[in-house]
C-alpha cells in the first residue's frame, strides 16, 4: 500500500488547493489542482518528491485556462 493519493489529498488540504487526485488504470495517478500559484508550486514540488513508500518516475504538467474561481471547487479529495 503505498498511499500517495493521500499524502497529496492531505498536503492539498493543508495547502487550501481544491480538486482530486486519483488512480488511473494503467497505474499512473492524475492530479488536478486549482490554488494560489505559490501552493501550486508547493504541491507540485510535495507530488515530485513522493511519499516515502511511494516511488515518482515522472511528472508531466499541463496548465489549464484559469477559472473564475478555486473557491466554488470542493476540497481536495481521492477520486474514486
Amino acid at each position: 500500500m503505498v498511499m500517495f493519493r493521500d499524502f497529496i489529498r492531505r498536503y492539498a488540504l493543508r495547502l487550501d488547493v481544491k480538486g482530486f487526485v486519483q488512480n488511473l488504470p494503467e497505474g499512473s495517478v492524475y492530479l488536478q489542482a486549482c490554488a494560489s500559484k505559490e501552493n501550486l508550486q508547493k504541491l507540485i514540488a510535495r507530488a515530485k518528491k513522493g511519499s516515502l513508500l511511494s516511488r515518482v518516475e515522472s511528472l508531466s504538467i499541463e496548465r489549464f485556462e484559469p477559472i473564475d474561481s478555486c473557491n466554488a471547487l470542493p476540497k481536495f479529495y481521492i477520486k474514486y
